[in-house]
């Protein structure tokens, strides 16, 4: 195997590789001054952004006056953000000190001690002491800035900032250094001269100064300008600068709640960002800086509860698929309670739990995504397939829709088939109790922990139903990252389920669209090549369901991209481990579970383009003891969803499309944006969207003839490409002769496609195939499938179906229009 520069980055040390760098630039010989950038180099803050600091500022400032308003912190922030861009604009330069920032601000912001009149200097040494707070020394920069003075070197630091230099002096102490230039003092920026200023103050060649900063637009311009030697200290990449734009609100008041009591964020925005730089310097490919910066802090932050919840439990189990991965990343962290890995899927639950007398949980497992068939539920519950081949439909049958699932469930109900279906539940009961048994003592046990991903503790629930049918009282106790509103159910039979980022579906709203689409996260925490959990053999070993050895292109790139993201989770447990606060809840802190909450639900709903495309054709099973598994953004999904409008794209079911918010991605950001925001209102609301744009009338021929008695008016709205998708169902005794579509006010209108679904065959009509059947009543063709309304009662496209037209039964039909401006 090749070794790739990334296997060297030490997350704990991150500072390790451009340390090195610049031990070597300052061990030869060739410089007298060190410069420093100031923040983001030198320091970083615990909070996302600097103007995230004003709150806190806000909130100490006003303190002391008792007749504040409640929102006045966020007043004050607000006012403080947009009077520094007045403040800037007001000087040559754009650069400006504090003193005519707080000089714009309302007076009744800040007081002297008698609440009388404004005090500036009050104010300022406020916000300077704020900073003090939120800001950190890097132990690397400050290890560099010791070795160059153990060399004999000058330590300066220049910076861009509203601060003077007494001022960054205490902002930065007990760091000291030999010279402090900034650009409120001299009145330009370091691209604009600062940094030369500084060269010519000091009175050494420039060839002699090494300048140290963040920020090529600034600190590498400068230097060049100024004669000196640049090196970059790595922040951030363009891609995280986008992500964290879009986790976080932009108002104050808003973002406030994303972060702990103090108004911080505990360093961890600065730590993603310098993961997303070292890596990207060590060459590290995208899936590992996803794994490092997105996945990385919210698992972190899930540890760390569970750290919390478990204080003194001695053992704990691990639910596999998920479970396992989850076990093996927390692992470094040396959790206190001893580990073991449990068999569970929820189709090997549903038969522990089976014990004849209620049939709603064979109801459940016939209800697949994709539809089974008698032939494979018998060799799933160990029928023999004679029993198969007697059932009527037939042992290949699809079992689908109302009437077929309870047949296969009366089936199953005969007392013969019914008894090797208990016996077959008996067996998977015992070997589950056996595997307990091995750890702990169930007899005198009042309760079992089990840790997963999430969501709706089923498995849970049935786990503890199958123990208490062999005699077993034992309470299951479940830690989630996330639980449903279906979770509730567990609590109600005597269990306990508890969710880290949300507990019982709440708060719904933050985190609507993961619940639509959490299939990254979970295909991230599969085992590598292990399937769903089938059940025991006649000797008790755990039956696996397994990916193929041979593997296609796009199987075999998600298993190593898989990996590579795993290894970015680990980097960020390390790097969080090493930089996090030594006290306090760190990532468990329930107000910067919002923050996390924001980092997983932007993953889904507002993803990046370069993130969509690395994993739309990731395969996704469906853990029902199936082997059956489907493109998180299929093709046929990703051309339905050009059809559909936001808020009929929110409502498309998985078995069409994984992933909607990433198929919106790749129609157009806008699209995403209404999706995101008809999903939030049915969440809130708890009801569908309302489409309310225009209606379209159809009308059918039953051989009878077309007529208002055979009408059909269908409610719908435009997607932002002028299209939609117009779908029903028809149950006729005679078949379908023909269908004839009126668009009311429309006035040009393109009919792409006409799709007619029956039991017994599927018509797809498009391009020439349906350009030669379509006939117009009251409409003009224009061009092929394009035409245009003559008259404006009842307009017709007309499309005779002779294939359907003594098929009686029912039928399932779609059209696909383009509406075009006038």
């Amino acid at each position: 195997m090749s070794h790739h520069p990334a296997d060297d980055l030490d997350p704990a040390d991150l500072g390790a590789a451009p340390r090195r760098r610049l031990e070597k630039l300052i061990d030869s010989g060739r410089f007298d001054v060190l410069s420093l950038d100031v923040f983001d180099t030198l320091l970083w803050r615990r909070v996302p952004e600097p103007h995230d600091a004003f709150h806190a500022m806000g909130e100490r400032l006003l303190a002391d006056w008792p007749q504040a308003p409640p929102d006045a912190a966020s007043l004050f922030a607000t006012e403080r953000r947009l009077c520094e861009i007045r403040a800037r604009y007001s000087v040559s330069g754009g650069e400006c000190r504090l003193g005519p920032v707080y000089a714009l601000m309302p007076r009744a912001l800040f007081r002297d001690d008698a609440g009388d009149h404004p005090d500036l200097a009050r104010a300022i040494d406020n916000e300077i002491a704020v900073e003090r707070q939120v800001c950190q020394t890097d132990p690397d920069v400050e290890a560099l800035a010791e070795r160059a003075r153990a060399r004999g070197m000058k330590v300066i630091l220049v910076s861009d900032t509203y601060f003077t230099a007494e001022q960054v002096a205490q902002v930065v102490a007990p760091f000291t250094a030999d010279g402090i230039a900034t650009s409120a003092d001299a009145g330009c920026s370091k691209a604009n001269g600062l940094l030369e200023r500084a060269v010519t103050a000091l009175g050494v060649e420039p060839r002699r100064v090494l300048h140290v900063g963040d920020t090529p637009e600034r600190d590498r311009v400068g230097a060049t300008r100024a004669g000196t030697e640049f090196a970059p200290w790595p922040y951030a990449t363009a891609l995280m600068e986008r992500i964290l734009e879009a986790e976080l609100p932009l108002g104050t008041y808003q973002r406030r709640g994303h972060l702990n009591g103090a108004g911080q964020d505990l360093g961890l925005t600065r730590l993603r960002r310098r993961l997303a730089a070292h890596l990207e310097a060590h060459g590290a490919g995208f899936h590992r800086q996803y794994g490092a910066t997105v996945l990385g802090p919210v698992l972190a932050g899930f540890f760390e509860w569970l750290l919390e919840r478990l204080d003194g439990v001695k053992d704990v189990f691990f639910l596999l698929r998920e479970g396992q991965v989850l076990a093996d990343l927390m692992a470094p962290l040396a959790p206190p309670f001893r580990i073991h890995l449990l068999p569970a899927s929820r189709y090997l639950a549903v038969k522990a739990a089976f014990d004849g007398s209620d049939d709603a949980w064979l109801e459940y497992f016939m209800r697949q995504q994709t539809p089974v068939s008698m032939a494979k539920v018998c060799r799933q519950f160990g029928i023999p397939p004679v029993y198969a081949r007697l059932f009527p439909p037939g042992p290949d049958q699809p079992i689908q829709g109302e009437a077929a699932i309870l047949e296969a469930i009366g089936y199953l109900c005969q007392p013969k088939i019914s008894m090797l279906v208990e016996a077959e539940a008996a067996h998977t009961r015992r070997c589950l109790i056996e595997r307990l048994s091995q750890h702990v003592d169930l007899s005198a046990t009042e309760e079992l922990v089990v840790v997963d991903l999430g969501y709706s503790g089923t498995i849970q629930r049935l786990y503890q139903r199958a123990l208490r049918l062999e005699g077993f009282d034992v309470r299951f106790r479940g830690l989630y990252t996330l639980t449903f509103v279906g979770g509730a159910g567990v609590n109600l039979e005597g269990g306990r389920i508890e969710g880290f980022l949300s507990d019982i579906g709440q708060p719904e709203s933050e985190l609507c669209a993961f619940y639509r689409s959490p299939e990254v996260l979970e295909q991230v925490l599969m085992p590598d090549g292990i399937g769903s959990c089938l059940g025991f053999d006649g000797n008790g070993r755990l039956l696996e369901g397994r990916l193929p050895e041979e593997l296609g292109p796009n199987q075999q790139t998600q298993r190593q991209a898989i990996a590579a993201i795993k290894q970015g989770i680990t980097d960020f447990l390390l790097a969080w481990r090493a930089h996090r606060p030594e006290h306090g809840p760190g990532l468990a802190d329930p107000t910067l579970r919002r923050h996390l909450r924001a980092i997983l639900e932007r993953s889904v709903a507002h993803p990046e383009a370069e993130e969509v495309e690395h994993f739309r054709h990731w395969q996704h099973d469906q853990n029902m003891g199936s082997d059956d598994s489907d493109a998180l953004i299929s093709p046929d999904g990703l051309e339905e969803a050009r059809w559909l409008s936001p808020a009929a794209l929110s409502g498309l079911g998985r078995g069409t499309l994984y992933w909607p918010h990433g198929a919106a991605t790749l129609i157009g950001p806008s699209h995403r944006r209404d999706l995101h925001r008809a999903l939030r209102r049915t969440a809130v609301t708890a009801r569908p969207c309302p489409e309310t744009d225009w209606t379209a009338q159809v009308l059918w021929n039953d051989g009878q003839g077309f007529g208002h008695p055979r009408l059909v008016s269908l409610r719908h709205d435009l997607n932002m490409l002028g299209r939609a998708r117009l779908s029903f169902t028809l149950e006729l005794d005679s078949g379908l002769a023909g269908l004839a579509l009126s668009l009311g006010h429309a006035d040009v209108v393109e009919l792409c496609r006409v799709l007619v679904r029956h039991p017994s065959r599927t018509l797809e009509l498009a391009g020439d195939e349906l350009t030669d059947r379509l006939t117009g009543d009251g409409m003009t063709r224009l061009d092929g499938l394009l035409w245009r309304s003559q008259r404006p009662d009842l307009p017709l496209l007309v499309v005779p179906l002779p294939e359907t037209a003594s098929l009686p039964g029912a039928f399932d039909l779609a059209f696909y229009i383009r509406v075009l401006p006038r």
